[in-house]
């Protein structure tokens, strides 16, 4: 449902259409999506998206959610499985530089594993990306959460 705001610009679900809120066409329209996604976690919530509200802000048709993913629940694992490896990689570059070291101590390994878990590595725009990790696996619908679990357990045990 579009509506007229008093700056005079359309909304459609509470979201400015401004072309700045778009993304950029360059990028395939998976990746708009998977864009689109993040932006609306980020200021909204995971509650917030919609494939309406997904598609406008991707600047895509509708039809691109089913082309691209099996549906809704598809496309947020997959955002958290691209975020969650990021994630991962950087903490075995944490896990590297402690191994590269001349001299390690129990201090310096507790302090790369509590760093690694309570202060999560910059790696995505200010750390976006372990926001979006901690919104999906607490707010994601039981699918999402049940595969979110799946693929960190996997990641910490091999």
């Amino acid at each position: 449902m579009r509506e007229r705001v008093v700056d005079g610009s359309d909304t459609l679900a509470g979201m400015p259409t401004s072309p700045k809120n778009l993304a950029p066409a360059a990028l395939s329209s998976r990746d708009r999506l998977m864009q689109a996604a993040e932006a609306i976690i980020l200021e909204s919530g995971v509650a917030a998206i919609t494939a309406r509200a997904l598609t406008h802000r991707a600047g895509v048709n509708l039809g691109m959610v089913s082309y691209h993913f099996k549906g809704i629940d598809d496309l947020l694992i997959q955002l958290f499985d691209e975020n969650f490896e990021r994630f991962a990689e950087m903490q075995l570059v944490l896990l590297d530089d402690l191994a590269r070291a001349k001299r390690v101590t129990v201090e310096k390994i507790m302090d790369a594993v509590v760093r690694s878990l309570w202060q999560p590595p910059v790696y995505l725009d200010e750390g976006r990306g372990s926001q979006i990790i901690d919104e999906l696996f607490a707010h994601g619908s039981a699918p999402v959460r049940a595969a979110a679990t799946k693929r960190m357990v996997a990641g910490l045990t091999g």
